[in-house]
């Protein structure tokens, strides 16, 4: 049996309306529109219209040069890639998940500092 694909738009559109309900002000909620209007017409070009870990993943890449040849700088290509780690999460748990790559990370005390 193959498995149910996920509407990108109402993916999206999730992403969108789950954002702002937590909270994200406006002036932000422009940006994730914006890249969330990038990434559809991205699958557009494609022919897609089903969300897949190879659609963001190609999205990425093309994202990835944009940064490279200068179009967009360091900083947008970690907000996009922050989208994209959204949608994913959305499409596999069901849940947004606002936390950045930081939260996940451990803050090892050294023993010194931890004997203070």
């Amino acid at each position: 049996m193959g498995e149910k694909q996920l509407s990108l738009e109402l993916l999206i559109s999730e992403l969108l309306s789950g954002t702002r309900q937590y909270g994200i002000k406006e002036v932000s909620m422009e940006q994730y529109e914006v890249v969330c209007r990038r990434l559809k017409r991205y699958a557009d070009g494609k022919g897609v219209d089903a969300y897949s870990y190879e659609l963001l993943d190609g999205f990425s890449e093309q994202e990835t040069a944009r940064c490279r040849s200068k179009e967009i700088c360091p900083e947008y290509l970690r907000f996009i890639r922050r989208v994209i780690r959204m949608l994913r999460t959305l499409a596999e748990t069901g849940k947004i998940d606002f936390c950045s790559s930081r939260c996940h990370k451990k803050y090892l005390v050294s023993e010194p500092v931890s004997q203070l």
